[in-house]
């Protein structure tokens, strides 16, 4: 090898190094920055375990997730593209829950719910999908007890079939028991399911 080319391949290999201590170093902004508004980082496998006494935030990675029950006030749970909770999640305090995917498992955690809300929680879900086997027994996609309040908005309920529709008799997609259905405001999303709401308010439209 001449000294010409030597000294190429060195200059390449400096770039290199440089080039990947700069992305080092943005991808350490970057949790920095995520860290200092509080938000936790939830890779699959780690469960999720609100430490601080109100206010706590997660952002889920790609991948399938396990459930969760959510006691503390104000907490913000998000999921990233390709996450998924593939097992029930609970929700007993006033909480944001936002771009998640509820799937449901092989398991039976939540073969009849994929989200239960009870104990008064007051509940804003945003852009979620919630999907449960088309043969699935009676049950629902999300449970809300009474004295709970909602809105839900721009969620996609269905199937995992093409199409998305659940066979005839399997419950409701969001059932709600309290005849106050002002408590709780569904709609802006899509239905695709063929089941109908419990005691809810629409916000108008939900494509069907």
């Amino acid at each position: 090898m001449t000294a010409r080319r030597v000294r190429e391949a060195l200059r390449r290999s400096e770039e290199l190094d440089i080039t990947k201590e700069q992305e080092s170093g943005t991808r350490d902004e970057n949790m920095i920055l995520v860290n200092s508004i509080g938000q936790q980082i939830i890779s699959v496998g780690v469960p999720i375990a609100e430490q601080q006494e109100a206010n706590n935030a997660f952002i889920l990675t790609s991948g399938d997730h396990g459930g969760f029950r959510l006691i503390r006030y104000g907490t913000l749970i998000k999921g990233v593209p390709g996450s998924r909770v593939t097992e029930k999640g609970i929700v007993e305090a006033s909480c944001t829950i936002e771009n998640m995917t509820f799937s449901r498992s092989i398991g039976e955690t939540n073969q009849e719910t994929l989200l239960h809300l009870t104990n008064n929680a007051k509940v804003m879900i945003r852009n979620c999908t919630f999907e449960r086997r088309s043969d699935d027994p009676a049950g629902r996609f999300i449970l809300i007890d009474s004295g709970c309040k909602a809105v839900i908005e721009g969620c996609v309920f269905r199937s995992t079939e093409v199409g998305g529709a659940m066979a005839a008799g399997t419950g409701y997609v969001v059932e709600h028991l309290s005849a106050v259905t002002t408590n709780v405001h569904v709609g802006l999303g899509f239905n695709l399911t063929g089941l109908s709401h419990l005691l809810t308010t629409a916000i108008v439209p939900e494509l069907t």
